[in-house]
């Protein structure tokens, strides 16, 4: 995950030499059915994840028994992907949605799954203290991030706290690795809660939806876009989730339900 380097510190007025850990960068190439589709800058591991993320996040599969087989060529960081039926990627590559993330990220979402988003449908809530927990659990697991400052970090949790957790360079690309690792173990998201370490702009939530994930919650902010989406989707939304605060933009009685019935359970 990190290479060291030689380097000079300046503290307290003074120029030291020093060792110091920089997070590594590959770029993985993602091929689907023999065309190359996109160039990821991620860390260098978990990329079968990151790959199968990517793809269904993007619209382009819906679950992993759409692919016939997915294999990762660390030697040339290339991730080759076929799918079990023919992609229509010709038609769906004109519809490219750019997103603003590090560098310049593409989702292949079609113009029809943007406009008929399905409502997250859960039974699940927390209480208060149970979502600062979940955020505190992900800071605390962020073992990179601490180490060098230079990591995303992103979780899949349900009722009993965090379930799947990864970090990369990116916060997409760690979201990605956390729902292909579920993909790619048969789950699903049905009761799940995705949480990140940074933002959320309007593709990230997007990637909640494709997934049917319920909650969301974040360390960083919303944008405008991503609270229109998450209400639209039925996804309660969290953000600035630190110490014992956060913010509800969407789906608040999820979160209020739960309050309300664990004080009923202790009167």
């Amino acid at each position: 995950m990190t290479e060291n380097f030689e380097i000079v510190k300046f503290s307290d007025g003074a120029l030291t030499a020093a060792a110091d850990p920089a997070v590594r960068e590959v770029p993985l190439t993602i091929v689907l059915d023999g065309r190359e589709l996109a160039t990821l800058l991620a860390s260098p591991h978990d990329l079968k994840e990151l790959a199968c993320g990517f793809l269904f996040a993007s619209g382009l599969i819906n679950s992993a028994s759409d692919l016939k087989s997915l294999t990762v060529d660390e030697r040339k960081w290339t991730a080759f992907a076929d799918l079990a039926s023919p992609s229509g990627l010709g038609e769906t590559a004109l519809k490219r949605l750019y997103t603003p993330g590090c560098g310049k990220g593409t989702l292949y979402y079609s113009v029809a799954a943007l406009a008929c988003r399905a409502k997250a449908v859960s039974r699940l809530t927390l209480s208060p203290a149970e979502v600062t927990a979940l955020a505190a659990d992900l800071h605390r697991r962020a073992a990179v991030y601490l180490e060098t400052g230079g990591t995303h970090a992103a979780a899949l949790a349900g009722r009993g706290g965090i379930e799947l957790f990864r970090e990369d360079i990116g916060r997409h690309n760690a979201l990605d690795k956390v729902i292909g690792a579920r993909l790619l173990a048969g789950g699903n998201f049905r009761d799940a809660v995705l949480l990140s370490s940074g933002r959320v702009s309007s593709d990230a939530l997007l990637k909640a939806g494709r997934c049917g994930a319920p909650f969301v919650i974040a360390r960083g902010a919303p944008t405008s876009q991503a609270v229109r989406l998450a209400r639209e989707a039925g996804i309660t939304l969290i953000g600035f989730a630190r110490g014992r605060r956060f913010n509800i933009y969407s789906g608040a009685e999820r979160v209020a339900a739960a309050a309300e019935r664990r004080d009923g359970e202790m009167s």
